[in-house]
């Protein structure tokens, strides 16, 4: 592979991706580029509980980056772990948890 796309990266190695349905030459990832820049955002300019807690939700945390999930990202702020909580409650409450 490496000699037929010189200056292509594998950054997928989970199986994550698949062939889109209505436009069978693209492929879907799991995330987009607006959820990147997103916590890029939240990584530069500082861990604001509001504006994570609205732009958010449970299915965000369970992407991993290099191994690391983005709730153990935010592990060690206990006022995003206070609000992460509070969604989880929230959404049990409400009976919207799944097994996954």
């Amino acid at each position: 592979m490496g000699y037929k796309y010189v200056d292509q990266r594998k950054i997928y190695e989970d199986g994550t991706r698949s062939l889109s349905i209505d436009y069978p030459s693209l492929l879907n990832f799991p995330i987009s580029r607006m959820d990147i820049l997103f916590w890029n955002n939240i990584v530069q300019l500082g861990e604001d509980v509001q504006m994570i807690k609205h732009n958010i939700t449970l299915d965000s945390l369970n992407v991993v980056y290099d191994d690391h999930s983005l709730f153990h990202y935010f592990a060690d702020n206990v006022d995003v772990i206070e609000m992460i909580h509070e969604k989880f409650l929230t959404a049990k409450a409400e009976g919207k948890l799944k097994p996954s």
